[in-house]
């Protein structure tokens, strides 16, 4: 943890086996969600610097891939190469929900709702899941090879799913735009992609160019 102006962290939190993947911040506590490639998820007290609990076994020990945190702090949702999203209880770490996927996941975001998820996975497939009733999952569409990310606006009128190319969605899944991203040769890493809060601006860093797209 870093604190603007000051060299060295103000916190090292320390517990997991392996690489940390991604952290996300509670919107209400201090407390800093953060998943690995040692399988587990870890809930942190930020202020005193230790961590409330671990999930330790949802996923089998296989990575996990990203996580998200619900707009009231209750749920936690977790994605995995064991071809799962997983929906845990923030306060404890309790499991609530497991969805079923058909391949690797890659990303997971609470859609507008704490009991509405999109997720994209190896398949290329983008699939909303209502997990707070009896509702079907949607198959919303497809890109062409896996889905690396997903982004949604700040104004909740859209988003965008990341592939080898940039998907633009409507707020009720609706397909809007394809974005083309520069041409790739194999054995390059995937883009890196930063976007303004409504995505007037996607940044995109590919084969050591960077690219600036402006909304017209």
């Amino acid at each position: 943890i870093w604190k603007e102006g000051e060299s060295l962290p103000v916190k090292v939190l320390r517990g997991h086996s392996q690489s940390v993947l991604m952290c996300v911040q509670f919107r209400i506590c201090d407390w800093l969600l953060s998943c690995s490639k040692d399988g587990t998820l870890r809930v942190w007290d930020v202020v005193e610097g230790d961590f409330k609990f671990s999930i330790s076994e949802g996923h089998g020990n296989q990575d996990v891939l990203f996580c998200d945190i619900s707009h009231d702090d209750k749920y936690i949702a977790s994605a995995s190469s064991d071809k799962t999203v997983k929906v845990w209880h923030a306060s404890n770490g309790q499991l609530y929900k497991s969805i079923e996927c058909s391949d690797a996941v890659r990303c997971c975001r609470f859609y507008f709702s704490s009991y509405v998820l999109i997720s994209g996975d190896d398949s290329g497939a983008v699939t909303q899941w209502h997990f707070g009733g009896k509702d079907e999952p949607k198959l919303i569409g497809y890109h062409d090879s896996q889905v690396r990310g997903i982004y949604l606006a700040v104004d909740g009128s859209q988003f965008i799913t990341i592939s080898d190319d940039i998907k633009l969605w409507n707020r009720n899944g609706t397909f809007a735009q394809t974005l083309l991203l520069p041409t790739s040769s194999s054995g390059v890493t995937p883009p890196s992609i930063w976007t303004s809060d409504n995505f007037d601006i996607f940044v995109i860093v590919h084969n050591s160019v960077l690219y600036i797209l402006k909304k017209m």
